[in-house]
């Protein structure tokens, strides 16, 4: 009877005892004063940090205790005694790995110590002990995982005494009691049977109670996730640090476990906040293996109708995921290959602007006869193709590719050396970032990606029990946006519209050209990392670096289009704009920028065996941090703000101390308490230097035209030729100078701190308990040095809140407020600054059930209830979007304003698997994810406070009792409260008369469950064949209700997918007189709409071994 599938858990402790396409060369050299400038930071600033470490080696001292599996190198350990108890030296312990052969030696010291580091996943292994003049004593069954260290102990007889009998057991959590209640494993057995939508090995990551949104962990920003692909980072820096561009890094069919670390102490673990993702990838054997895998899914195989009535037709669509891989020997129990390559095409439609239900209209916040005339006025009078489908179901197809090749051989018995290349190349149409949610066909981009890593690690068995692991790795990333309509300017319609619900919304739509677009960037980055360890009686003691050189070169024409705003349909027919912003470049610059940056590190650890049942572990890692590129200095800006605008961040400070405790409270460590606590820093985003070395102040200028001075659009001319595209109007003086500098930033820094208790009860059934706390601070924030020191004027009708700019300055007709009328210094406009002022914090409670038998039923169920708080939404990449995605009062350089649950707080999460082993061969397995809703927040759609960020101002909720309440504001906020589908409509009533909190209300509780059923069919020739059937969104199977998601507003690209703000407010003009605001409601603020995709069903084959 086959075992049930392990279930992933937070630790449970068992019993002790085309090569271009794939691989891009981007036109990026290392120059040479950069080698230079790299060995003299390196010499001026490593030396003093090594007698820090090197502190940490001072309890060296012999004890004959035995040592226990602790840190984060896998191995076997493990003590050798007599018949007394003694330890017994020199005895030669032999592990061979059974799938391949490989066979690596050990000799105990006095203390009778061994370890067998750094040796290969998997097994089994048969571990033999053998001394002259005593009897040989064998263990067979030893499973390794990624991160364990099992303890195998021998007790030897002398020749003359009869051998005991040897016990035989597999366990494949033995060894891991250092991650209790900290990390979360999914092995190889749960990646071939749980069902994962697009095949991504990253989507298994929210199974770890403590992730959260776009890959979140620990309620830290996403970009503190560190990425580890076989023990070397596998990030792309330039951006937000994501682990790849397209749906998947590697083909799953490489993947032979991972695993998600919260609150894993280890010192090897670096250059994180949150946490970290880390992935194990496969290898050769002995035994030849080929397999093939293809999955098919279609809109036929889905629900009737979407989740906003939307039938199947609109949602016509078509994937193909194949997959081959095949490995073996090159040479019998010496060398081994493994190939894996993964292709998905896809006929996926993109949905946008589809208002044919009433459901989609109120969704959309816009009735479909004011869409239609904006669609007749842009095809009449702006030149928009009417012959090409703009809005509704755009046709696309995306493709997406995978390369994965890797090489064991094991050189000598202590030599053992591994080759590794990876590759993905991601091709995806239409998807390039935009800014509005109804966003025409011509105003966006496709998007390409190309990826590639080429790893060479050498492990070596060194004499006296030292092992040393070397990691050469070299990769390179280029990703692009292009643009359906190049050069042309963006245009925004503000669209007031009553809907069939009775409701008034508001909408922007978006036409022309795109923000981001064109986009280049390249990347290549060098990494070398070593890790040495030896054991000394009852210390095992840790030492190694990790070091990285990247380089990028990166064109984005950020807003060099130019956008015309228009306030109405009326407006855009009457082809009046009331603004026209663009980026313009001068002085023969081009937006491009170059730059180099130096990541070290250095670490320690000393792992002591304190008693048979008690660990204690203490080290400190220190990393260090260099832009190496600096920007051109601006002396004018230096004098007026007191700042160093030629300066590149470092941080030389990163000095990490952590420690942990580890208590077997029962000999067979039936129970396991572990207590942990440590510093961890993450890296600063590249994109953030990029900001600065490209607005200097010197090279690119913002155009800013209000009222009788805005051009009258011509786009039929601009679509002709992109050169009749305004630029500075003739005979003015180039506009005040938007300027980015970095300030005294550091790297973040996160204290963590775990607890964590793990009781087995009976065979295979373990219970957890955790508490985690964490602390981040010197989290990165741009502030604006050029904002006036106090406000001009405050708005009484809102609770005194501050304006920046003079009440003069403001429109009467428009209420668009002017950043340059709040400068402290004239002739600049914002001159923000990269600072260490942001701050966060979690607390959470998790609980787990797992079940690992042999029997016919596994799973496990996990439990987390959490608070995470914090002072800024920035995590990457443009520098103004500091300000835009994080909501204030009135005053954006305080922090304290937003001070609040963070946009990825989960008070609750429940996960859990199943896998069932049903009669005639069934196989049954599930996966579910409950979370309780996300935060949004209630804001202002405009710029009320004058700094520029359109929709940061948290909105004042009027009293409709209130006589100084405006009539159409009163009605309109009393229908708002009395519509019983408003998720804001209570958190109002309670509120009213205030400004309304940051992220202070949530969206309900979501669900998903996606399920597998399969059966496995012995064919002959190929080693068999399993038919699969996938069911994604069970729920909605069972209900059309079910499995929904309710939809915030959409983010400007893949690094800010979702944006916690609801417009309430829209402001249509100012009183002068009054010094207020003159708003319209937006009645469907709070009315968020069910999104998500109906269940779907794959079907699948996978042949072979």
């Amino acid at each position: 009877m086959p075992r049930a599938l392990a279930a992933p858990v937070m630790e449970p402790v068992a019993p002790m005892a085309s090569s271009n396409a794939i691989f891009p060369g981007p036109s990026l050299r290392l120059p040479s004063k950069s080698i230079r400038t790299v060995s003299l930071v390196i010499s001026s600033q490593i030396h003093r940090k090594w007698v820090v470490l090197l502190l940490a080696l001072a309890p060296a001292l012999a004890s004959p205790r035995p040592l226990g599996a602790q840190t984060a190198v896998t191995g076997i350990v493990g003590m050798v005694r007599d018949s007394l108890g003694a330890p017994l030296a020199r005895v030669r312990v032999e592990a061979r790995h059974a799938e391949t052969g490989y066979v690596v030696q050990a000799t105990t010291n006095e203390a009778g110590r061994y370890a067998m580091l750094g040796i290969p996943l998997g097994g089994p292994y048969r571990i033999q002990a053998r001394r002259l003049g005593y009897r040989g004593a064998e263990r067979d069954g030893i499973v390794l995982t990624i991160g364990a260290r099992p303890a195998v102990d021998f007790v030897l007889e002398p020749l003359e005494t009869r051998l005991a009998e040897v016990v035989v057991r597999e366990s494949r959590e033995e060894g891991r009691e250092a991650r209790v209640g900290g990390s979360t494993r999914i092995d190889r057995e749960q990646i071939d049977a749980l069902p994962v939508i697009d095949r991504n090995f990253s989507g298994l990551a929210s199974l770890s109670p403590l992730a959260g949104n776009q890959l979140s962990l620990g309620g830290q920003r996403w970009t503190s996730t560190d990425y580890r692909l076989d023990g070397v980072q596998s990030r792309n820096m330039l951006r937000a640090g994501e682990a790849n561009g397209g749906p998947s890094a590697i083909s799953l069919e490489a993947v032979r476990e991972f695993e998600v670390n919260t609150a894993v102490f280890d010192v090897g673990q670096g250059r994180q906040g949150g946490g970290q993702i880390a992935a194990a990838t496969r290898f050769g054997t002995n035994t030849t293996e080929r397999r093939v895998f293809t999955a098919f899914r279609d809109e036929r195989l889905s629900g009737a109708r979407d989740f906003q009535g939307r039938a199947r037709s609109m949602r016509e669509a078509q994937f193909i995921q194949s997959a081959l891989s095949f490995g073996g020997p090159i040479v019998h129990d010496r060398a081994h290959y493994f190939v894996a390559y993964e292709r998905q095409d896809s006929n996926e439609p993109l949905v946008t602007g589809d208002v044919t239900t009433s459901q989609a209209q109120v969704a959309a916040g816009i009735h479909r006869d004011s869409l239609a005339r904006v669609l007749d006025v842009l095809g009449r009078l702006y030149g928009t193709d009417a012959g090409m489908t703009q809005l509704g179901r755009l046709s696309r197809r995306p493709l997406s590719q995978t390369l994965f090749a890797r090489v064991d051989w094991q050189l000598a018995p202590a030599h053992r050396l591994m080759v590794r290349a990876t590759g993905s190349d991601w091709e995806s149409p239409l998807s390039g970032g935009v800014d509005q949610a109804i966003t025409l066909r011509e105003a966006r981009s496709g998007f390409t990606s190309r990826e590639g890593q080429l790893l060479a690690s050498l492990t070596s068995q060194l004499a006296g029990s030292g092992h040393n692991e070397l990691q050469l790795a070299y990769g390179t990333s280029r990703r692009a946006l292009v643009p359906v309509s190049p050069g042309i300017p963006r245009g925004f319609v503000q669209v007031r519209s009553t809907l069939p619900n009775g409701t008034t919304g508001n909408s922007t739509i978006q036409f022309g050209g795109n923000r981001l677009a064109p986009d280049d960037s390249r990347e290549w980055q060098l990494q070398l990392l070593d890790r040495f360890a030896i054991q000394r009686g009852a210390y095992l003691f840790t030492i190694g670096t990790d070091n990285s050189l990247t380089g990028t070169r990166t064109l984005i024409a950020e807003s060099q289009g130019g956008l015309f705003v228009f306030p109405s349909i009326a407006a855009l027919e009457a082809r009046q704009p009331n603004r026209f912003t663009r980026t313009i470049v001068f002085g023969g610059a081009a937006p491009v920028t170059r730059q180099h940056v130096l990541e070290v590190a250095l670490f320690s650890q000393v792992e002591w065996q304190a008693s048979d049942r008690l660990t204690i572990t203490g080290g400190v890692r220190w990393d260090g941090t260099a832009f190496r590129s600096a920007p051109v200095p601006n002396a004018a800006v230096d004098a007026a703000f007191g700042v160093r605008t030629g300066r590149a961040p470092s941080d030389w400070r990163q000095l990490q101390p952590r420690g942990q405790l580890v208590w077997r409270v029962d000999a067979d460590a039936r129970d396991v308490v572990r207590v942990g606590a440590g510093l961890f820093t993450a890296q600063l985003p590249y994109y953030a230097e990029h900001n600065q070395l490209l607005y200097t102040g010197t090279s690119l200028a913002d155009i800013d035209l209000r009222g009788a001075l805005v051009p009258v659009p011509d786009f039929s001319a601009y679509r002709a030729s992109p050169s009749a595209v305004p630029g500075l109007p003739a005979g003015g003086a180039l506009p005040p100078a938007y300027v980015n500098v970095s300030g005294d930033v550091r790297a973040p820094r996160t204290w963590k701190g775990a607890a964590a208790w793990s009781h087995r009860v009976g065979k295979g059934v373990t219970t957890t308990l955790a508490l985690h706390a964490s602390r981040m601070q010197d989290g990165f924030h741009y502030i604006d040095r050029n904002l006036r020191n106090a406000p001009s004027f405050t708005l009484a009708a809102e609770g005194g809140r501050g304006v920046w700019v003079p009440a003069s300055s403001i429109p009467a007709a428009t209420g668009v407020t002017d950043v340059r009328n709040a400068a402290r210094v004239a002739g600049y406009a914002r001159v923000i600054s990269l600072e260490s002022g942001a701050r966060a914090e979690q607390r959470a409670l998790t609980g787990e059930v797992a079940y690992r038998g042999r029997g016919r039923v596994g799973g496990s169920l996990g439990y987390a209830w959490a608070r995470a708080r914090d002072n800024s939404t920035y995590g990457c990449c443009l520098a103004r979007t500091a300000t835009t995605f994080t909501p204030i009062v009135d005053d954006p350089r305080k922090l304290d304003q937003a001070w609040a649950a963070s946009d990825f707080d989960a008070r609750h999460r429940v996960v859990g698997t199943i896998d069932v082993r049903a009669p005639l061969g069934v196989h049954v397995s599930a996966r579910y994810v409950g979370t309780s809703g996300r935060p949004f927040s209630l804001v202002v759609d405009g710029d009320i406070n004058g700094d520029e960020a359109n929709g940061n101002d948290r909105a004042f909720l009027f009293d409709p009792d209130d006589p100084a309440t405006p009539a159409d504001v009163a009605a309109s906020m009393r229908r708002v409260m009395a519509n019983r589908d408003n998720l804001a409509a209570r958190y109002i009533r309670a509120h009213l008369g205030e400004v309304a909190g940051r992220n202070a209300i949530y969206t309900p509780w979501t669900n998903r469950v996606d399920a597998r059923l399969s059966r496995r069919f012995a064919v002959r020739g190929i080693g068999g064949a399993e038919v699969m059937v996938d069911v994604f969104n069970v729920g909605n199977l069972l209900n059309d209700r079910w499995g929904a998601q309710y939809l915030l507003p959409i983010g400007i690209s893949s690094q800010n997918p979702v944006v916690n703000r609801v417009p309430l407010l829209r402001v249509v003009g100012f009183d002068a007189a009054n010094q207020r605001y003159r708003y319209t409601v937006n009645e469907t603020a709070g009315v968020l709409p069910k999104a998500g995709d109906p269940y779907q069903v794959q079907v699948g084959v996978r042949l072979g071994h």
